[in-house]
């Protein structure tokens, strides 16, 4: 279980960040990778199958913090609006709307928990903590088709390098409105700059 980590450490220092993407399983290697991780992005969806392992997740997350990595936290869990409706359901959490669905799961959950909203932007609720909300960025849509995974990876990346969340969620849901700017899943992941000039430009 600590193979991973004693790999990385040994390149950890030719990188600003390390994210590691690993399997929905709870197999060794997804245990190796919360060994070697600082922290751990949950991006989920609402089938059974996966409501079910969320919990088996969030107990392995509890034995890896206790065994073998005690610095290991978990930033948050995003799900899309329709996922966080589906989820409240099938978990009998009361909630009228996006916000107060979000605060409701981060309370039965206690986790933050992170909504995408389309065109909307997105929210956050922390377990007895405010609504945060950002707004995303008008644009023509050409393909939504790699938006959530735009916004998940540039969430973490900001989180990684210490921003607080508003300002990762609001960095990553620009992120998300230009990845719909482009046809297709990775070549529309726009870069570095255009997420910077847009976010620059998006606060004037």
């Amino acid at each position: 279980e600590v193979r991973l980590r004693e790999a990385l450490a040994q390149v950890i220092e030719d990188y600003d960040r390390i994210l590691i993407d690993s399997a929905p399983s709870l197999d060794d290697l997804t245990i190796n990778a919360l060994t070697a991780a600082d922290a751990a992005v949950i991006v989920t969806h609402t089938k059974k199958w996966s409501l079910d392992g969320l919990g088996q997740l969030l107990d392995t997350i509890g034995n890896v913090q206790r065994y073998s990595n005690p610095g290991l936290s978990v930033a948050g869990i995003i799900v899309n609006q329709h996922e966080a409706a589906d989820l409240a359901r099938h978990l009998g959490t009361a909630g009228d709307g996006p916000e107060a669905i979000a605060r409701a799961l981060a309370h039965r959950l206690e986790r933050t928990l992170i909504a995408t909203l389309g065109p909307e932007g997105a929210i956050a609720a922390a377990p007895g903590a405010g609504i945060i909300r950002v707004p995303s960025l008008p644009v023509k849509v050409v393909d939504t088709t790699g938006a959530g995974d735009t916004f998940c990876g540039v969430l973490a990346a900001g989180l990684d390098r210490g921003m607080r969340l508003p300002d990762a969620m609001r960095r990553a849901a620009v992120a998300g409105a230009l990845a719909c700017t482009g046809a297709g899943a990775q070549p529309s992941f726009p870069t570095l700059a255009e997420i910077e000039a847009a976010a620059g430009s998006d606060r004037t």
